[in-house]
C-alpha cells in the first residue's frame, strides 16, 4: 500500500466538495517540502463525476507552467482519494482584499492585478500542447475569490475546479456556468464556450475590485447595455485622473460586451491596461 507522504499541518479552505491544506511532502527538497494539497470529501471521493473534475484540474495545470498561474506538483491517489498537490502561495486571495476596503480598491492596484489576470488568461489560452498546437485552457470560474496576491507582489490565478482545454472538445457546454454576476450571457444561454467568458469574467472582477459592487445587469440584448452604461455612468474609482478613469470604465464596458466577438482578447486587455502608463508595485501593497 502507498504511504501516505502529506503531513498535513494547516487547514487553508473547506467547501462544500473538499478541502485544501498546507502540508509537507517529505519527498521534496527540504527548502520547497510546504505544499498546498487538495483533497475531496469522502463522498465526493466517491462520486465519478468529482473526481474526473479534480483529475481534469490537475492534468490541465500540470502543463501550465506561468508565474500568474498556481503551479501543481502532482496528481495522485493518497488512502483512496485522488489529491493534487501544489505552489503553496504564501498570500491572500484579492477578494480578502477587497473586504477591507468594501468601497473598491484603490485603482491604479486593481489596474495592475488585472493586467497580469489577462496574462495568466492569454498564457493558458496558447499554451502549447502536444505537436505545439495550442491548449486553449479556459479558466470558467474567474472571480476575486480566484486571484491571489503572493508576498512578492506576483498576482496568481487560481480555482481551476471548472477549467477546461477547449482543444480536446469540439465545444465546452456544461451546467457549471461559473459564478453569478460574473457569467457571460452566451454561457447562460448554453452556448459553447470561449475565451471571450473568461475576458467578460475578468472585466465584471474589475467593476467589483474598482466600486466595490457587483455589475448586476440582465442578460437579455437590450437590457444588457442599458443596465452596463447606468452602473459605469455611477462608477466612483480611488486613485485615478479623470482621463484614467474614463479609459478604464471603456475598457470595462468592452470586455463585457454583450456580444462575445465584440470584446478584446486577454492580450488586447493586457495592451491597453499597460498603455494607461499607471505604474503600481504590488509588493508594496
Amino acid at each position: 500500500m502507498q504511504r501516505n507522504p502529506f503531513e498535513i499541518v494547516d487547514i487553508i479552505d473547506t467547501g462544500d466538495t473538499g478541502t485544501v491544506c498546507v502540508a509537507i511532502d517529505d519527498r521534496r527538497r527540504d527548502d520547497d517540502q510546504i505544499v498546498a494539497v487538495k483533497i475531496l470529501t469522502a463522498s465526493h471521493a466517491r462520486d465519478p463525476k468529482y473526481v474526473a473534475r479534480l483529475r481534469r484540474e490537475g492534468q490541465i495545470l500540470t502543463r501550465l507552467h506561468h508565474p500568474n498561474i498556481v503551479g501543481v506538483h502532482t496528481v495522485e491517489t493518497v488512502e483512496g482519494r485522488p489529491v493534487i498537490s501544489m505552489e503553496y502561495i504564501r498570500g491572500v486571495t484579492i477578494s480578502e482584499l477587497l473586504s477591507v476596503t468594501p468601497e473598491g480598491m484603490y485603482g491604479p492596484i486593481v489596474l495592475e492585478v488585472a493586467r497580469q489576470v489577462a496574462k495568466a488568461l492569454d498564457a493558458a489560452w496558447n499554451h502549447p500542447g502536444d505537436y505545439g498546437v495550442p491548449m486553449r485552457i479556459l479558466h470558467r470560474d474567474l472571480k476575486a475569490a480566484n486571484i491571489m496576491l503572493d508576498a512578492e507582489g506576483v498576482v496568481k490565478l487560481v480555482g481551476f475546479g471548472q477549467a477546461r482545454a477547449q482543444r480536446f472538445a469540439t465545444s465546452i457546454q456544461t451546467e457549471d456556468h461559473g459564478s453569478a454576476n460574473f457569467v457571460a450571457p452566451e454561457r447562460v444561454k448554453g452556448r459553447p464556450d470561449s475565451i471571450e467568458a473568461d475576458v467578460y469574467a475578468l472585466g465584471a472582477t474589475m467593476f467589483q475590485l474598482l466600486t466595490g459592487k457587483h455589475l448586476d445587469i440582465r442578460l437579455t440584448t437590450g437590457a444588457h447595455q442599458h443596465d452596463k452604461v447606468g452602473a459605469l455612468e455611477l462608477a466612483r474609482m480611488s486613485g485615478l485622473d479623470p482621463t484614467a478613469r474614463a479609459d478604464a470604465l471603456d475598457l470595462i464596458d468592452e470586455m463585457c460586451a454583450y456580444k462575445s466577438d465584440q470584446r478584446p482578447t486577454p492580450a488586447e486587455v493586457v495592451n491597453a491596461i499597460s498603455a494607461f502608463g499607471i505604474e503600481v508595485d504590488l509588493h508594496t501593497f
